[in-house]
């Protein structure tokens, strides 16, 4: 799955940039949110993303929320129809909103910036890993963990943890992570040179072929 990053989007335009996305094949759509312990702040993001469904959006919507997090900022988003509602590792309450986020019907996770995070992984249904780019070198960290992560996926006795990569998607790291199992690709302005969705989308999507092993 592709979901695209609206972080750099100029909000005035956001209806705009979201149906351009929607027409390239875009498959979900990803936020982050700032301070959330102020309810403006949690509010505004909440008010967005009902602004999304209001639109007509039917895609996944999934939102990253940092620094502290109320539980109020919480209730507020999954209200809003946001699928997937993920925390900061370093959050003080994560455990709590983890399983505020899941009774509410939203799948919870955490973004994880290094592959040496101590991830807590009875506990969410998805991880995104960002910036980890380094760890795709020699020492092949992050492929590892991936791979970890997999071999207890495919246990019945514990629930799917969907992956998440958000950070640079040439077509080299996109194969890569692709052919170990990364579910979902988040593609922001910033990460990609294509002038349009469709271009970007194209690009990735003809990397779909599995790779040939020797």
């Amino acid at each position: 799955m592709i979901a695209i990053s609206l972080l750099e989007t100029d909000i005035l335009d956001l209806k705009s940039e979201v149906d351009r996305a929607v027409i390239a094949g875009a498959d979900m759509f990803y936020m982050e949110f700032g301070d959330c312990s102020f309810k403006a702040k949690a509010g505004l993001g909440a008010v967005i993303c009902q602004s999304l469904r209001d639109h007509g959006v039917t895609s996944p919507i999934a939102v990253n929320l940092n620094g502290i997090v109320t539980r109020e900022a919480v209730l507020s988003f999954s209200k809003s129809g946001v699928n997937y509602i993920s925390f900061e590792m370093n959050a003080p309450n994560r455990k709590e909103l983890i399983c505020l986020a899941k009774s509410l019907g939203c799948r919870a996770g955490l973004r994880v910036n290094s592959v040496t995070d101590d991830l807590c992984f009875e506990a969410v249904n998805f991880l995104i890993f960002e910036n980890c780019s380094s760890s795709l070198g020699s020492g092949n960290e992050l492929i590892g963990l991936i791979n970890s992560i997999q071999a207890r996926n495919s246990h019945e006795e514990y629930d799917h943890i969907e992956i998440f990569w958000s950070g640079s998607i040439s077509d080299s790291v996109y194969k890569k992570l692709k052919s170990v199992g990364v579910d979902v690709f988040i593609a922001g302005k910033k990460d990609f040179v294509e002038s349009d969705y469709y271009t970007l989308i194209s690009r990735l999507r003809k990397n779909d072929t599995p790779l040939q092993t020797s």
